[in-house]
This record gives C-alpha cells, structure tokens and sequence, in this order.
C-alpha cells in the first residue's frame, strides 16, 4: 500500500510540475527557473524531458492565444495601410 502511495504522489507531482510549467510561462514567468526545479526535483533526464514537454505546451498555447485572439490587435496597430512619408 506504501508502494501506491508513493507512485501517486510522483504521478501528481509530475503533473503539477507540467502544469505549472506550461501555464505560468505565459503570464510572463521566467521559465529556465523551471529548467532548474525539474533537474532538481526529477534529476537530469527526466528533469529535461518534462521541461522540454512543458515549453512545447506553453509556446503552441501562446501562438493560438496570438492567433486567435490577438489578431485583429496586431494587425490593426502594426500591419496598418497607412504610408508615413
């Protein structure tokens, strides 16, 4: 029963670790202080694997936030038509 015990709590905080790490990147978080818990908390390997999985989730997020829903933002204020001569 120990041994279950032990195999959700690393389970969880894996899965806290990702959490955090994907989301907290893009509300401007510094994420290489990620790179360092996760070789710290989960050692070199798996430490890498998680925080390269978590940048790949925080930077696809952060383009279908800019996609979609900055869009008309970005073009309207840096794309004008406008000719400045």
């Amino acid at each position: 029963m120990q041994d279950f015990y032990r195999t959700i709590w690393w389970l969880c905080t894996i899965n806290i670790f990702l959490l955090l790490a994907s989301t907290l990147p893009i509300f401007l978080f510094p994420p290489g202080i990620f790179s360092i818990i996760g070789g710290y908390l989960f050692g070199f390997k798996l430490g890498a694997i998680l925080t390269i999985t978590a940048a790949i989730v925080y930077t696809n997020v952060m383009f279908l936030i800019s996609r979609y829903f900055a869009r008309d933002y970005i073009e309207k204020n840096f794309f004008s038509t406008k000719n400045y001569h």
